[in-house]
């Protein structure tokens, strides 16, 4: 078996000093391995973003052990944490494009400063994810021209065109309708199914739940429970 993309051991974390201490997380132990594809429910505030922010390197848990894609993040300098983070995926409940770039450039821009750049591979990498998505005619308009469901489509092209080994969606179906959330849920599902990478999904939306291999509950900062999914 193969090792785990992701480890954590006892892991806790919180912001503030002294008596303005709030804890967020305590004590999370948890694996995540390639073909995983994780819900991560619970109420707001109950530590959902705080993990996705430790899993995503941007923050290193204060207590605990945490292992990213084989590597100890507590022993890593800024650097080797921003090339960390080049190997994971985001995606948030905005979408976050930027309006003076078109669509095919959107998803291009997830590629610019990477150490092997080429932009002629890039362009052609860019072009075949937004097919990949359903939205390969669509390379020169305006992200102003799409729908919010289509916009979360390019998101999603931009998180995945690098081929990270971990993707990370925080609620990403939190300002869509029911259909086009659980159309960009199953495309994520699909565009990750039979890659070496894991996704964990913070979400509220019951309605994708049936989509997912494995369900993690937070509560008050805990892990309650673990579920396979049916």
């Amino acid at each position: 078996m193969k090792a785990p993309l992701a480890e954590l051991r006892d892991v806790s974390h919180g912001f503030g000093r002294g008596a303005q201490r709030r804890a967020v997380l305590r004590g999370i132990t948890l694996d995540l391995r390639a073909g995983d594809f994780v819900a991560l429910t619970g109420p707001s505030g109950s530590g959902k973003t705080t993990l996705l922010t430790l899993l995503g390197a941007l923050r290193v848990p204060e207590e605990g052990d945490l292992r990213l894609l084989g590597q100890d993040v507590r022993g890593l300098e800024a650097k080797a944490l921003g090339a960390l983070r080049r190997r994971i995926g985001f995606v948030f409940q905005r979408h976050h494009l930027l309006r003076s770039l078109s669509v095919l450039e959107n998803v291009e821009a997830a590629l610019h400063g990477q150490p092997d750049a080429d932009r002629a591979r890039d362009r052609a990498a860019a072009l075949a994810m937004l097919e990949a998505v359903g939205l390969g005619g669509r390379g020169g308009d305006s992200t102003a021209l799409l729908s919010g469901g289509e916009q979360q489509r390019v998101a999603v092209a931009r998180a995945l065109v690098r081929r990270p080994s971990l993707v990370l969606a925080d609620e990403p179906t939190a300002s869509l309708d029911g259909t086009s959330g659980r159309a960009v849920v199953t495309l994520l599902a699909a565009l990750t199914r039979g890659r070496d990478c894991a996704v964990v999904m913070g979400t509220h939306d019951e309605r994708c739940l049936d989509l997912v291999t494995r369900r993690l509950h937070m509560e008050d900062g805990v892990l309650k429970q673990t579920e396979q999914a049916a």
